[in-house]
């Protein structure tokens, strides 16, 4: 009979198949048969496997449905005089002719070194507002966009690059319109480049920024100086803003600004909060006034995620810059963190409904960071029982389980959204992992725990737009610290489960990065001493080729550190 773990639990699709499942074997990689399925690898051990006669019923429902849908489309399509002006919101994958006039390009002129066809042109500027403005409503209507950025080439060229990520048939182009984008992008500091143009490109470049090698990634530079343009155009002074000389930078779009200085508070908390920094950015009468009562001109989007915002700055303000402690944490944050996961449900309670997936990954984020604050409390008479760390733990487990879930259901449009979301994931998978490598694994179901992990990897690996990008060395890192889980000693559960005490959000990423260091120069020595133990056999000159050397190659770890840094948790 063949031999099987007591505890492996075979993926869904392979069960519902009848399949044998090689799911251990490839660890953190999805199982061969998902893999050439192309679907999520998923454990689920309360599954049931459905009789072919009804997947076959649940087919032709299906089948019937869209059927009639298409129908619903043509009859609506025809000339009517009916009242009903509801419209059917597109499914994803599928472009649907936007209606924009498109007037003469000469910004396509611009860019020297840059051959973009105008036809080509028109189709990326319809795909950035038919897959990408939704999620950061900044710019006005595609009819009026390119008469409204002919001023500020970078706004244009930020579109247009944007829209590009999807197409990786034209990576040629893409590369060369991000080398062009980013040489302009830095040359923000000119005062002559105040404007409100300008302060969308560089917000643009946050939501979706360029390719970037380790230490390189200026989202944070981007973010505080759209900051400090708002500032200088008195966006936070809305009523007041001919105080601030605004008629002679922009001379209007009084609603459009506002929603922009919405977008530059959620970024600025954003990246700021990644990197385990303050943000440079603080709340004001507008923003709360935004907050409070919601303009019929303000897009849900902003609108929600300008709460959750809102949020995550008082957590970190709170609970990460005490003015008192050498690492910034309060002293005793054991109130106050229970207080603000009680705002927490209430804000999920009153908005849960109308939020969108990525809503709900940001809420999920905010629960990460405060429990990252729970589990980073000092070793001090005040610190957490040992029950009260377990709880905090298997919360934490949880809100991690949950934007991995999320995130694999929205998988397709998560390659749309914001880096934020995604990085989002990169961080609940490193806090798994970190469960994973650490004595308080038997906490949480192990299944759960591996399940996650795998498919928390299989999404970000679509998430690449570039041959060694971010996200391609994030399932580098994930690959590494997998293969690690199971073999290197986990420690005491004495020790604390953060090493980094004073980044923050940032603890979490950058706990898992030391860890991973602390394995890699274990595995090392390992190496070394079998080495030794080979050569000293006769005859034996060769090593065990069957260990992975690439696990073991230099690496830079201050460089790698620096890059992890800067993974958003909210």
């Amino acid at each position: 009979m063949r031999g099987r773990k007591s505890n492996f639990v075979a993926c869904v699709y392979c069960r519902q198949m009848k399949l044998a499942c090689d799911g251990p074997q490839k660890f953190p990689s999805p199982c061969s048969r998902c893999t050439k399925a192309q679907r999520i690898c998923s454990v689920d051990p309360a599954f049931k496997r459905t009789k072919r006669r009804e997947r076959l019923t649940a087919v032709e429902k299906e089948l019937q449905e869209l059927k009639q849908t298409l129908n619903t489309r043509e009859a609506s399509s025809q000339p009517t005089h009916s009242t009903n002006h509801d419209t059917v919101i597109p499914p994803t994958g599928v472009l649907t002719p936007l209606e924009v006039q498109i007037p003469d390009l000469s910004l396509l002129s611009e860019l020297p070194g840059v051959d973009l066809p105008e036809q080509e042109a028109q189709d990326l500027i319809k795909e950035y507002f038919l897959r990408y403005d939704s999620f950061c409503p900044i710019l006005p209507d595609s009819s009026k966009f390119l008469k409204y950025a002919k001023p500020c080439p970078l706004l244009f060229w930020t579109v247009l690059v944007t829209a590009l990520r999807g197409h990786p048939e034209r990576k040629d182009l893409y590369s060369s319109i991000a080398d062009k984008v980013r040489t302009m992008a830095y040359e923000a500091p000119k005062p002559t480049n105040v404007s409100l143009q300008f302060m969308q490109a560089l917000l643009l470049l946050c939501q979706w920024p360029l390719p970037y090698l380790r230490m390189e990634d200026p989202s944070h530079a981007f973010a505080v100086l759209a900051t400090q343009m708002g500032l200088r155009m008195g966006m936070h002074r809305p009523d007041h803003s001919f105080e601030y000389g605004f008629d002679s930078y922009n001379g209007g779009h009084e609603l459009l600004r506002r929603k922009v200085w919405a977008c530059c508070f959620t970024t600025n908390v954003s990246v700021s909060g990644g990197l385990g920094l303050p943000a440079t950015i603080q709340l004001d009468h507008s923003l709360l006034q935004m907050s409070s009562t919601k303009p019929e001109w303000l897009p849900d989007t902003l609108y929600h995620q300008l709460h959750l915002s809102i949020q995550a700055l008082n957590i970190c303000n709170t609970l990460g810059s005490c003015e008192s402690t050498s690492t910034g944490l309060l002293p005793t944050p054991l109130p106050v963190i229970r207080n603000f996961e009680g705002e927490l449900r209430a804000l999920e309670f009153r908005f849960s409904t109308s939020w969108s997936p990525s809503d709900h990954i940001v809420l999920f984020g905010c629960r990460m960071i405060l429990y990252t604050f729970a589990l980073s409390i000092p070793d001090n008479d005040t610190a957490p029982t040992v029950e009260a760390s377990s709880h905090w733990l298997v919360q934490a487990f949880m809100a991690a389980s949950d934007i991995i879930r999320t995130a694999s259901t929205i998988q397709e449009q998560l390659f749309y959204a914001p880096s934020r979301i995604q990085k989002i994931l990169i961080h609940a998978v490193c806090y798994l992992l970190l469960v994973r490598c650490s004595p308080h694994r038997e906490l949480v179901d192990n299944s759960m725990l591996v399940n996650g992990i795998s498919q928390a990897r299989q999404v970000v690996q679509t998430l690449s737009i570039a041959t060694g990008d971010f996200m391609a060395r994030a399932v580098r890192f994930i690959d590494r610290l997998s293969q690690y889980g199971d073999t290197m000693s986990r420690g005491s559960d004495t020790e604390p489960f953060f090493t980094i005490k004073s980044r923050m959000g940032a603890n979490l990423s950058l706990t898992s990065l030391l860890r991973l260091r602390t394995y890699t120069k274990q595995a090392q020595a390992q190496v070394q001493d079998q080495t030794t133990a080979q050569d000293a056999l006769p005859g034996n000159d060769v090593l065990n080729m069957g260990l992975d050397e690439d696990i073991f190659a230099s690496v830079n770890w201050d460089e790698l550190f620096l890059d992890m840094a800067a993974l958003p948790t909210f």
